[in-house]
């Protein structure tokens, strides 16, 4: 038996008709009689090759086909056997994750203010030489001594401490709250993440309405234990509720967390306004 296509069903009836009209038929019998497949049934074409397997493992199908006269299509289909389907191992995590779990192994949720407790004097005794080894070995790059004004064509900067290039990008501080964070800051980026990193922080810096670099104070940028480009809700748990818990005491989040100035850049604040930064700090 051969199979006949759907799309040629109309084309047959249509032959059908026409054959039977010119064999002389009456106006109203369509030669249903006559067989329109009788003239065609020695025109049957040979078998095509095989077709490609359905599948790339296991078992599938694979077809062939051969035409068959009168508009249509003889199709035969058979099973094949391909290698079996190996199973996917699952991922057992990248470099800079296994590095960040041997430093922070479980970051439950952060208790916030409790009138019996100093949180962030526990937050600087739990944390702070942890946070300095983690730091010290993800080898950020240094923030530069001024805000590189081509960060919105070119996202390379030099580092030439690190002697290569970094991407960095620009930050919109209004979109990070950094207002409250960094009160005085016109301009902040931070360094993104590269291939083959072994850590998941990254650098952050701000700038002064000059375009200087604001090396130490209230609005001076400070590394990121967590990068927000890998998780929102991890870095906002690490790097922004310490500084909460501490009721916005940048003296002490700063002694575990300090501000990078890698390329001894000229100190900004002077030393008259950080006096004033640290008393307002401590006494407000």
């Amino acid at each position: 038996m051969f199979k006949l296509e759907p799309t040629t069903i109309r084309h047959i009836i249509e032959r059908v008709a026409e054959e039977a009209l010119q064999k002389g038929a009456g106006s109203m019998d369509f030669g249903l009689n006559y067989n329109p497949f009788e003239s065609s049934k020695n025109s049957i074409d040979q078998w095509s090759t095989w077709g490609e397997c359905s599948v790339t493992c296991n078992s599938g199908q694979k077809s062939r086909s051969r035409g068959c006269g009168m508009s249509c299509r003889e199709t035969e289909t058979m099973v094949c056997f391909m290698p079996s389907c190996k199973k996917e191992k699952k991922p057992k995590g990248d470099t800079a994750s296994r590095e960040f779990n041997r430093y922070f192994p479980s970051s439950g949720s952060v208790e916030y203010i409790n009138e019996d407790v100093d949180t962030c004097e526990e937050w600087i005794d739990c944390n702070n030489q942890t946070i300095k080894t983690y730091l010290n070995k993800s080898y950020l790059p240094s923030c530069p001594c001024y805000y590189p004004l081509h960060l919105d064509y070119n996202n390379k900067v030099w580092d030439r401490q690190k002697q290569k290039h970094f991407k960095w990008l620009n930050i919109i501080i209004s979109e990070e709250g950094l207002n409250a964070y960094k009160p005085n800051a016109q301009y902040c980026i931070r360094s993104k993440l590269y291939r083959g990193t072994e850590t998941l922080a990254a650098q952050f810096c701000c700038y002064d309405e000059t375009m200087r670099l604001i090396t130490r104070g209230k609005s001076a940028g400070t590394p990121n234990l967590i990068s927000p480009e890998i998780s929102q809700e991890l870095h906002h748990k690490l790097d922004i509720s310490p500084w909460i818990i501490c009721k916005g005491d940048w003296t002490r989040y700063n002694e575990v967390i300090q501000p990078n100035n890698g390329l001894n850049c000229r100190d900004n604040p002077n030393e008259e306004d950080l006096k004033i930064q640290i008393f307002q700090a401590q006494n407000f």
